[in-house]
């Protein structure tokens, strides 16, 4: 999400990290996800306090349902405008409302994406682990979540069951895929390793206060 339809912390921590590229010199295109459905797909642009915005609309409502972020319509509107723009890096901070596939078609269109996990979407489909009042650290299976995930009536448990193998795999492609993957604390740097099957060595700690005023650094030719 994204001001001014959503207000956040992930959202507001994007809007310093941007205006603080932008202070150091980079130009900066935000993409974000929306609630209000359309007929088609459609990508809104607009100004918001000096950044450049592109609001992806989706087709249909609930677009923020685990069962629906899979979406191969963002995909292709996706690698769309990153033909268009030809970013030299693109810094993925969430998923909802988009599709779980954005460093994968990165990856394959040649862009290097880094990941900032700023909660736990990559391991729980309710996102915030809660399960029955309690804090979860299951890693995400069949076997752990069926019983937990949010589901509809008309949803079997088979449907469901495969559904929750496509989400773990999808974003433990997603993780191995990006350059670098950051969280804002150890604890998270630990929770997401434990619960993906990564490598705790893969995950850089960047606490949310430290945004500040960045520095440019030129890369070296042989870097």
């Amino acid at each position: 999400g994204f001001p001014p339809e959503f207000r956040g912390g992930t959202e507001l921590y994007t809007v310093g990290l941007g205006k603080a590229l932008v202070r150091a010199g980079h130009e900066v295109h935000i993409l974000t996800g929306s609630s209000q459905g359309r007929e088609s797909p459609e990508i809104e642009r607009f100004e918001w306090e000096g950044l450049s915005v592109h609001r992806l609309c989706r087709q249909g409502l609930f677009v923020d349902d685990w069962d629906k972020s899979y979406a191969p319509e963002v995909e292709v509107m996706f690698r769309g405008l990153l033909t268009e723009l030809q970013p030299q890096i693109v810094h993925i901070h969430h998923w909802v409302r988009l599709t779980r596939t954005l460093v994968t078609a990165c990856h394959d269109a040649g862009f290097p994406a880094v990941v900032t996990a700023h909660d736990t979407w990559t391991s729980c489909p309710r996102c915030f682990r809660m399960r029955e009042e309690s804090f979860c650290e299951r890693e995400l299976s069949i076997a752990s979540c069926l019983d937990c995930v949010p589901s509809s009536p008309w949803q079997g448990r088979l449907e469901l069951a495969n559904e929750i193998e496509l989400f773990r795999d999808d974003f433990r492609q997603e993780l191995a895929l990006a350059r670098r993957v950051i969280v804002p604390t150890e604890a998270h740097r630990e929770l997401v390793a434990r619960t993906t099957g990564m490598s705790a060595d893969r995950i850089t700690v960047v606490a949310h206060g430290t945004i500040g005023d960045l520095t440019r650094v030129e890369r070296r030719a042989d870097a």
